[in-house]
């Protein structure tokens, strides 16, 4: 790429949009930064003074390397990242530098003095890849850092298709289980309605046999035979085999013999 001028003179042929640096003159001063254009994207870089066009230089020539492979850089706010295979990597080119004491008094204050060397890392809390100049300088590295990225990448790729295969894997085995246990629920339910049908007509059974006996010789007594109609009605209402509609008991839960419909309207009368 052309060379940075921070008046403007220059042009940083990369496809990165800005920049921020964070600038540190030659003693790494403190919060001194240069921002082009607020409402556009940056490039995060941490670098003296003395080495913004060697790291500008070297992220132009990585950047279109990158994408001459098919990959992509996406620069998100102060963020950084190489898209590979769909994993976003977020990386930085950072300077390090040394503690120098300049000042000896019972409060020691120290400045960071830059060493002229750069490092390109993955911009994370556990980063453990990085390249830095040593022998041989990052720009000398280029080939390595791309396959090192590529690798990162692949793996990151590998591990999320092997985390969707099992959540694939347990979505089915859910699938399975679920489809079972609503089989087993119906035949549950079934069975419950059954068990629950055969102690109603036992009830019954014993029921007509009382109305039976309660009537017997008494056939005259217009009192007992209007009880006998309304108790073959109620005993209807409860056969689980003849379900006959009551006009009162219709209102009653037979499984507790409870009132709940008429509950319900009493307690909430003033909805009416």
């Amino acid at each position: 790429g052309g060379q940075f001028a921070p008046d403007g003179g220059g042009q940083f042929e990369s496809d990165c949009i800005g920049l921020l640096n964070h600038l540190r003159g030659g003693q790494f001063d403190r919060c001194l930064h240069q921002a082009i254009n607020r409402e556009i994207k940056y490039m995060h870089m941490d670098v003296s003074t003395g080495n913004i066009n060697r790291a500008l230089r070297f992220m132009d020539t990585l950047i279109k390397a990158l994408k001459a492979r098919g990959h992509d850089v996406i620069i998100n706010g102060w963020s950084t990242n190489v898209i590979i295979l769909n994993q976003s990597i977020p990386v930085k080119i950072r300077e390090s530098y040394k503690r120098v004491l300049v000042e000896e008094t019972p409060y020691k204050r120290y400045d960071n003095v830059s060493n002229d060397l750069l490092t390109f890392q993955l911009n994370e809390s556990y980063c453990r890849n990085f390249w830095k100049d040593g022998k041989e300088k990052i720009e000398e590295k280029l080939s390595k850092i791309i396959a090192g990225l590529e690798l990162i990448g692949k793996e990151r790729y590998d591990r999320e298709i092997e985390r969707q295969n099992e959540k694939e894997r347990r979505r089915q085995v859910y699938e399975i289980l679920k489809a079972k246990r609503d089989i087993v629920q119906t035949h549950l339910s079934k069975f419950k309605e059954m068990l629950s049908d055969s102690m109603k007509y036992k009830k019954v059974s014993d029921m007509r046999a009382f109305i039976q006996a309660k009537q017997l010789g008494r056939e005259e007594d217009k009192e007992v035979m209007g009880w006998v109609t309304w108790a073959n009605d109620a005993v209807d209402w409860f056969d689980p085999l003849i379900k006959k509609e009551h006009p009162y008991l219709d209102d009653v839960n037979k499984e507790t013999l409870e009132i709940y419909k008429m509950d319900w309207q009493y307690e909430n009368w003033h909805r009416y």
